[in-house]
């Protein structure tokens, strides 16, 4: 489990259309994450590499326990490679 302590600050303008301001960390996680992008990642990379079931197994003795459900949402969000976006050869398998 990670911890981050994140500053926050309150904007003393009455007009101000946002009230309350936090410290941002875009390099290792997204906006209203719960995971950082470095545990997305290994997350995809085992479950590319297996299935669902078994990459919660793997993942889980690793210490990142996580259900299959999950590891295949974050495939799925994966982009395919370039080279099957087109469908120009449909003989060719990708």
């Amino acid at each position: 489990m990670l911890k981050v302590r994140v500053g926050k600050w309150i904007c003393p303008e009455v007009s101000c259309p946002q009230r309350i301001f936090a410290e941002r960390f875009p390099e290792i996680v997204q906006r209203y994450a719960r995971m950082t992008d470095r545990l997305i990642e290994t997350l995809q990379s085992v479950g590319v590499t297996t299935n669902g079931t078994d990459a919660a197994r793997i993942l889980s003795l690793l210490g990142m326990p996580t259900t299959a459900k999950t590891i295949i949402r974050r495939v799925l969000q994966l982009s395919l490679p370039e080279d099957c976006r087109s469908l120009s050869s449909a003989t060719e398998p990708c």
